[in-house]
């Protein structure tokens, strides 16, 4: 590394000491990345706050590293939190990495991120920023490096954010053993860093940079309120074009069941079966066959955009029926069915639906539509969550969403899958080890509201074994779900029994709302009527005193005249 290092020699200040600082997504690789540049374990992951760490190379040089809290973590503090890395860099600002992962989509939120950093930390930023992309060891794995990732349909505001900072990226493998990869990467990173100290004349972003930056914008909550107001667009456009082909989509299905209700007025019954359609066949079969596990079920797969539920589905039926794309913010828009027929004729249908927080009412709908394709019902839902990520603030509220659209009954037909399984294998931890190794509260309550019921998924797998035993057990959990429900299926019966008492459920918060505001009102009203109240006590206080002082005042001179004179004898 002596080459870089004389470099910055060159350049740079006569101060030794340069000070970088982390910013992204919870879950990117921030903390492990800081790691890797440090070259030791000092950053743990899940910081509510900036921490500074920092090594002195042989030759004398200090590299200090900035690691901050998750950039879209919700909250005004998190804001303010990571502005004060400011403060923790006394001589300024060498350079901003802003990390991204390959292992998941670039999404709706990292769309935004140059117009958030920008809006924290002012336009000259851009200046000082240097893009991570963190999982090299998923691109090594496929066979890719990253000119090849960036090139396959890379999302137009990810080119924006790459062009705006004159294309200064680097690839970081933080799980890598091979210290000849762990230098080369760090030594890449100082290349970058020493062409922003060129760039910007040897000049760090300090305070004084952060307060110009301030005064030259009109503040952050127009720009908020910009932000706002274009999702609140784009949203509205994306209504418009889905309602267009929901529209469509019903007229075709009330179309279908004509024809399915004309077809069977037709037919009447005869002292011999009737000659059944042969698309139909499966169906009249199952009828016939039915008992408490069905032979025919039908699976649908529910959870966050990213975390695997097109590849488990994949898995689920043998083959790659279902499309999975990192680089789409939501492959899957609508709800779809596919199935497939073991070699004892029992069928499995798979429905895949949208990223269940993918902030859209349109979403919510389609995702409702399932029971329309699950014919004689669902028996069983399959929460997926990712060993890959961090347990995310929207997936702590995936009970409530679920038994929002379903009712509280589904929880009844929940099976939690946990995809990431080659993770697991290649840090030698087992589902129990992940799971026990500070599981979240929410998580607990999850699976322990659903009895446990859970499974791991390795989708990347290319042993048949292990591909055949994760289905196998998946399998296993449908038909205990199965028995527990006597082997009803999840049907529109059941969700028009939860939309009833959800409704009733939602009137009750609501008057219990409207009585809260109302207590309040009232509270606020007796509250000031009683300071009114004392306000008016004093003053008549005060009108009496005043009064009783006047009204005693005009007798005085007229008795000190008769004094003098005599008239009054003591």
């Amino acid at each position: 590394m002596q080459l870089e290092f004389d470099i910055m020699e060159q350049i740079s200040l006569s101060n030794k000491e340069k000070t970088l600082v982390l910013v992204g997504r919870t879950g990117n690789g921030k903390s492990s990345t800081g790691n890797s540049i440090l070259n030791k374990k000092a950053f743990k992951s899940r910081t509510r706050m900036c921490e500074l760490q920092k090594t002195v190379t042989k030759d004398g040089f200090i590299i200090n590293v900035i690691d901050t809290p998750g950039l879209f973590d919700g909250s005004d503090s998190i804001e303010k939190e990571i502005i004060k890395c400011i403060d923790l860099a006394k001589d300024g600002i060498h350079a901003i990495l802003v990390v991204f992962s390959v292992r998941t989509r670039f999404s709706e939120e990292e769309q935004i991120i140059l117009s958030v950093l920008q809006t924290l930390f002012g336009q000259k930023i851009v200046d000082y920023m240097i893009i991570v992309f963190t999982g090299g060891d998923e691109l090594e794995y496929n066979g890719e490096t990253l000119d090849d990732y960036i090139g396959q349909g890379c999302p137009q505001p990810l080119k924006d954010v790459l062009l705006q900072c004159d294309n200064r990226k680097v690839l970081f493998d933080n799980k890598t053993k091979d210290v000849t990869k762990q230098l080369q990467q760090v030594q890449q990173l100082l290349n970058l860093m020493n062409m922003i100290i060129s760039k910007n004349n040897g000049q760090p972003y300090t305070n004084k940079t952060f307060v110009k930056s301030q005064e030259g914008s009109k503040l952050k909550q127009e720009s908020s309120n910009l932000l706002k107001r274009l999702e609140e667009e784009r949203v509205e456009r994306l209504k418009i074009e889905e309602n267009g082909k929901l529209t469509q989509t019903m007229m075709n299905d009330e179309i279908q069941t004509l024809k399915y209700n004309l077809e069977s007025t037709n037919r009447r019954p005869t002292s011999r079966r009737p000659r059944v359609p042969r698309q139909l066949q499966p169906e009249f079969d199952m009828i016939e066959r039915k008992s408490l596990c069905n032979e025919e079920k039908t699976l649908v797969l529910v959870g966050r955009t990213g975390n695997g539920k097109s590849a488990t589905a994949n898995s689920i039926l043998g083959r790659n029926v279902f499309k999975s794309n990192r680089y789409s913010s939501s492959m899957s828009r609508i709800c779809e069915i596919q199935k497939n027929v073991t070699k004892d004729g029992s069928i499995i249908n798979v429905i895949n639906t949208p990223g269940l927080f993918d902030g859209s009412d349109y979403v919510e709908k389609e995702m409702i539509k399932c029971l329309d394709l699950a014919k004689d019902g669902i028996h069983a839902i399959l929460v997926v969550f990712s060993v890959r990520t961090r347990f995310s603030e929207e997936e702590q509220a995936t009970l409530r969403v679920l038994q929002t659209l379903f009712g509280h009954k589904i929880i009844d037909y929940m099976i939690i899958v946990f995809t990431g399984g080659d993770e697991l294998e290649y840090n030698k931890v087992t589902l129990d080890d992940y799971l026990g190794e500070e599981c979240p509260q929410t998580l607990k309550h999850i699976l322990h509201q659903c009895d446990n019921r859970k499974v791991l998924f390795d989708n990347k797998t290319k042993d048949e074994t292990k591909q055949l035993q994760q289905v196998q057990q998946l399998l296993n959990l449908v038909n205990m779900v199965i028995l527990k429900n006597n082997g009803q299926p999840y049907t529109n019966k059941t969700f028009v029994k939860s939309q009833e008492g959800s409704k009733l459920n939602q009137q009750t918060i609501n008057l219990s709302e409207k009585l809260e505001e109302e207590r309040v009102e009232r509270l606020k009203i007796e509250e000031n009527f009683k300071l009114t109240q004392a306000m008016l006590n004093n003053e008549i206080q005060t009108l009496r005193s005043n009064l009783e002082s006047a009204n005693r005042r005009p007798s005085m001179p007229r008795l000190q005249p008769m004094l003098r004179q005599g008239y009054i004898e003591g």
